[in-house]
């Protein structure tokens, strides 16, 4: 398998049924998954490509060739792994909050895994986005936006894109408030004058 037998959804993989013994281009090839035959349409080539993996495509493959099907391949396991973005403590925070963004896999990486992270889907800077955690202390209002993460492999593998909403400390003024508002100086302002006579 090409590029591991662990990969992450989205990516694409190769899959090759190889013999010891060299084989004409015309021998047909039958694939199958969970022990049940794929498609002819999908399986009748040495290779089985994937693109793009998706987690339905996990499970065990093993290759035959056609003039000899009791003569199968030993299985292996394909497991497809999904990048998704996790917010903490919320999706919606206040200013100010100090707010974590985790790029998580259904399966564990590598410490050594490079990260991008994506804001409205533009990327970050390198100095922001080499790590698995993305920090926002203090968040402010200009933080909210869509954020998504990828993986450095052979192929970038994104996740899907999450909001952040951050709302503001103070209660954001209607244009009717602002009318009471002004309605209660002037009567503050007229009744200091009347005082004041």
């Amino acid at each position: 398998m090409s590029p591991s037998a662990v990969v992450t959804e989205g990516q694409r993989v190769t899959l090759t049924c190889s013999t010891s013994c060299p084989l004409t281009d015309n021998t047909n090839y039958i694939w199958y998954l969970n022990s049940r035959p794929l498609t002819p349409r999908e399986n009748q080539n040495k290779h089985l490509i994937l693109d793009p993996v998706s987690r339905e495509d996990a499970g065990s493959y093993s290759c035959a060739v056609k003039s000899n099907k009791d003569i199968s391949s030993a299985p292996k396991t394909l497991t497809v792994q999904k990048l998704r973005v996790k917010m903490s403590p919320s999706a919606v925070v206040t200013e100010g909050q100090r707010v974590t963004l985790t790029c998580s896999t259904s399966c564990p990486l590598t410490d050594n895994t490079n990260y991008i992270w994506y804001f409205n889907s533009r990327p970050l800077t390198p100095r922001e986005n080499q790590n698995k955690h993305l920090i926002l202390d203090p968040v402010s209002r200009e933080d909210a936006g869509s954020y998504s993460c990828a993986v450095k492999t052979n192929k970038e593998i994104s996740s899907a894109p999450k909001t952040l909403t951050v709302q503001s400390i103070t209660g954001t003024w209607t244009p009717a408030a602002a009318g009471v508002s002004a309605a209660l100086l002037v009567l503050i302002l007229l009744t200091v004058c009347w005082c004041v006579r």
